[in-house]
């Protein structure tokens, strides 16, 4: 409702004229396109991973500099947007998903335990083994004999 200049003193919310500025159409939507820009940087970010997790050399500058941003920035946008994991453990976290994953496959069983660390973006098998035994509790040749049934030590006669 338009009120006359008499009635342009503040109304109840405190404002003049009834309008309140956060109302006004560009209030509070320079922070949100803003925010919608960072998140969808996050977001190529994070598929971007996805896709090339099994690169040895992936590092925090790496992907920086892919996205033409600082790695101050690329891990200001995890804290942002992830609240329960930094770049590194969450790059972590994609390659021993897939570790595992390939792991438990039957058709990948050609496959050595190093060969699918090294697929998952470990230079140093040793190192897969450490990381993914910290990470699931148990080691990559555990993992894979439990997936396909191979639990039990054979009986001796």
């Amino acid at each position: 409702m338009f009120r006359s200049g008499s009635e342009a003193d503040a109304d109840s919310t405190g404002f003049t004229n009834g309008v309140n500025p956060s109302d006004h159409c560009l209030a509070g939507r320079v922070p949100n396109k803003q925010r919608q820009a960072r998140h969808k940087l996050y977001t190529d970010i994070t598929l971007w991973l996805y896709l090339n997790f099994g690169e040895a050399s992936l590092t925090g500058t790496k992907v920086a500099q892919q996205f033409h941003i600082s790695v101050r920035t690329l891990h200001k946008l995890f804290h942002e947007f992830n609240d329960s994991a930094t770049f590194a453990s969450f790059l972590n976290d994609i390659r021993m998903r897939n570790a595992r994953n390939m792991l438990r496959d039957s058709l990948l069983g050609h496959l050595s335990v190093g060969d699918i660390g090294w697929l998952c973006g470990f230079s140093d098998s040793a190192h897969f083994g450490k990381v993914f035994k910290k990470y699931h509790s148990i080691t990559p040749g555990q993992m894979r004999n439990r997936a396909h049934g191979d639990d039990e030590p054979e009986a001796s006669c």
